[in-house]
């Protein structure tokens, strides 16, 4: 009898301080299967606090949230826990916030509006060491 490779379940954090957003990631990561949503926060620190108590794979952060941003956010995030993979997520397309969260040491960069179509595909990318950018932010 041949074994199977076992599937490695990954545990995702997550921060927003919109809760219709946290409950739509909610919803979406549980239709992954591969995915434990571990803990959630609807701010930076909140999240921080997280991420040294749970210690997982992904971080999936809204860069617009009171007190600390989501940018500055994953850059504590990744100095403390520097193989962490971080999913910056927002409703704005602008370059300039793009390039600000790769160049804290982001893995990935999704518009709000395409979560449904690319969280998934995002997920694997950057699990596999990849960057993953939204395609409607015509970067690729």
């Amino acid at each position: 009898m041949v074994k199977k490779p076992r599937i490695q379940i990954k545990r995702i954090v997550l921060a927003d301080d919109d809760e219709r957003v946290l409950q739509y990631v909610r919803t979406l990561l549980a239709d992954e299967g591969t995915v434990d949503l571990v803990g959630e926060a609807a701010d930076g620190e909140g999240l921080l606090r997280l991420v040294e108590e749970l210690d997982p794979d992904v971080m999936l952060v809204d860069v617009v949230m009171p007190g600390l941003n989501g940018i500055a956010t994953a850059r504590r995030a990744l100095a403390s826990s520097p193989e962490l993979k971080v999913i910056v997520f927002s409703l704005h397309d602008d370059r300039q916030m793009v390039d600000a969260a790769l160049e804290v040491g982001a893995s990935g960069y999704l518009l709000k509006d395409h979560l449904d179509q690319e969280l998934s595909d995002a997920l694997a990318a950057v699990l596999r060491g990849e960057t993953f950018l939204s395609a409607a932010l015509g970067m690729t």
